[in-house]
C-alpha cells in the first residue's frame, strides 16, 4: 500500500481501457504459493499486470511496464535489504519468463503467450504450486485462467513422466558435481523427490481430476488415496518421510537462520540436531533418515522408470536431452532476442555453451571416418538460427531424433555418407 501511494504521487493511476485501475500482481511460486515456507525460506515470486498503457494524473506519465518495473524492484529492496533488525525475505525472480535475462514484469497476456507458445516441462511443475498473492479477484481468475491450462492437459498427459525423468537427471547431475549428496532436499530420497511424485499425479490426471489442481500438497496427499491414485499404505510412507523431512530441514535452518538442507558431519551438530528432533542419538536419527529416504527413493524410481526400452538407448536419449536443456534451452532463449542483430554474435554464443567434445562423447561409438568433424558438423547445425527459434517441444523431439539416429548408426558400415544425406 504505501509502494502504491508513494508511485501514485509521483506517476499517478495506472488505468485499463474502461477506466478501472490496474494494480501490480504479485504470484507466489514454490513453498509460498504451496503455503509451505521453511523456517528460513527464500520466496520465488513473478509480478504481473492485466492491461498496457499510460500512466495518468500524476506529475509524469509513464508507461504500466516502466510503472510496476519501478514497483517491482521498490518491493524486492525493501522485501531482502538487510537491516539492524535482519531483512524479511530474499527474493528471487528467476522463475519467471526467460529468467534472469527476461522483463522483471509481464502484462498477462504476454504471460499467456509465453506459456503457450514457450513453455517448458520443469515450468508446468514449477507453477503447480503457482498462487496470486496480491490482486484483486479479477486479477486471480485471470491468472488461473492462463495457469490451468498450461500445467493440466485434458487428456492423460504420459509425458509428465518423461518430463520428471529429465527433470531428475538434471538435479542428481548438480547434485553429484557439487558433492551435496548428503542435501536432504535434493539427494535421494530427499524433499524433492516427494514432491515431484505428487506433482507428476496431479499433471498426470489433473486435466480430468479438478480435485488434484491444488497448491498444497497436504492437501493433495489424502486425496490421491481417497480416489485410489495411491493406496494408503503409500500414502502414508510418503506423509511420514515427508514430515521427518521438513522437520529435519526446518531444525537445520534454526541453528544459524542458514538456507540449508546439508546433514552435519560433525560429532555435536549431529548430535545437536538429533535431540532438537526428540532422538536420543545421531544413530537412531541417521537410521530414521535413510529409512525414509530409501522407501521415498525407491518410490520414486518405481514411478519414472521405464524397463520396456533398451538401457543403452535410453541413456543415449538421456544424454542428448540433457545436451539440449543444459545448453541450447538455457541459451538460445535470450538470443532470440538478439539473433536478428547479429547472427555472428549470435552463432558464436550457441556455439559456447554447446560443447563439442559432449558431442564428440555421445557420437563416439559410432563408426565415423572423421568423428571431430561429424561433431563439428552436428554443433553448427545445432546452433544455427533455425535450431534457435524452434519452440521448446521441437527442440526435444529434435534431441530424441539426435539420440535414436545415432543410436541406429551404431551398426552402419558408412555413417558418414549418411549423415551427409540426412544434413547436407
Amino acid at each position: 500500500s504505501w509502494l502504491k501511494n508513494n508511485y501514485q504521487n509521483l506517476y499517478g493511476d495506472a488505468l485499463d481501457s474502461d477506466g478501472e485501475l490496474v494494480s501490480m500482481i504479485v504470484i507466489g511460486m514454490g513453498k509460498l504459493g504451496g503455503g509451505e515456507l521453511n523456517l528460513s525460506s527464500d520466496i520465488d515470486l513473478i509480478f504481473a499486470f492485466r492491461e498496457h498503457g499510460e500512466t495518468q494524473n500524476g506529475k509524469k506519465s509513464i508507461s504500466h511496464q516502466e510503472y510496476f518495473t519501478k514497483m517491482g524492484q521498490k518491493l524486492i529492496q525493501h522485501l531482502d535489504q538487510i537491516t539492524l533488525d535482519g531483512f524479511v525475505f530474499r527474493v528471487d525472480m528467476r522463475l519467471r519468463p526467460y529468467g534472469q535475462s527476461g522483463a522483471l514484469v509481464l502484462n498477462l497476456d504476454s504471460l499467456e503467450n509465453y506459456y503457450q507458445d514457450q513453455g517448458r516441462d520443469w515450468e508446468r511443475y514449477a507453477m503447480i504450486k503457482s498462487r496470486v498473492m496480491v490482486g484483486d479477484e479479477c486479477d486471480q481468475l485471470a491468472f488461473e485462467q492462463l495457469r490451468r491450462p498450461f500445467v493440466y492437459r485434458k487428456y492423460l498427459d504420459f509425458s509428465a513422466i518423461t518430463a520428471l525423468r529429465d527433470l531428475k537427471k538434471m538435479i542428481a547431475k548438480e547434485v553429484q558435481r557439487k558433492g551435496i549428496e548428503h542435501n536432504i532436499k535434493l539427494g535421494q530420497g530427499g524433499i524433492r523427490e516427494i514432491e515431484f511424485i505428487v506433482q507428476a499425479l496431479q499433471i498426470l490426471h489433473g486435466g480430468r481430476d479438478t480435485g488434484l489442481q491444488t497448491q498444497s500438497l497436504y492437501q493433495v496427499l489424502p486425496y490421491l488415496a481417497k480416489q485410489g491414485y495411491l493406496d494408503e499404505a503409500q500414502v502414508d510412507t510418503l506423509w511420514q518421510s515427508y514430515q521427518l523431512l521438513r522437520r529435519t530441514e526446518h531444525a537445520l535452518q534454526a541453528i544459524k537462520d542458514e538456507q540449508t538442507q546439508l546433514l552435519p558431519e560433525d560429532d555435536l551438530q549431529q548430535l545437536r540436531l538429533a535431540i532438537m528432533l526428540g532422538y536420543l542419538s545421531w544413530e537412531a536419527l541417521h537410521q530414521a533418515l535413510t529409512q525414509a529416504r530409501t522407501q521415498v527413493h525407491d518410490f520414486f524410481v518405481a514411478l519414472i522408470d521405464d524397463d520396456k526400452q533398451d538401457e543403452d538407448e535410453t541413456s543415449d536419449r538421456d544424454a542428448w536431452r540433457l545436451l539440449f536443456r543444459s545448453g541450447l534451452s538455457q541459451t538460445l532463449a535470450p538470443l532470440k532476442n538478439t539473433a536478428l542483430k547479429t547472427d555472428k554474435n549470435s552463432s558464436s554464443a550457441a556455439s559456447q555453451t554447446l560443447n563439442q567434445e559432449q558431442v564428440e562423447d555421445l557420437i563416439g561409438e559410432v563408426n565415423w571416418d572423421d568423428k571431430a568433424q561429424v561433431a563439428t558438423q552436428i554443433c553448427r547445425f545445432l546452433s544455427s538460427k533455425a535450431v534457435a527459434y524452434m519452440q521448446p517441444i521441437g527442440q526435444e523431439r529434435l534431441a530424441t531424433f539426435f539420440a535414436d539416429f545415432t543410436y541406429a548408426l551404431k551398426g552402419e558400415a558408412h555413417p558418414d555418407v549418411i549423415l551427409e544425406r540426412t544434413f547436407p
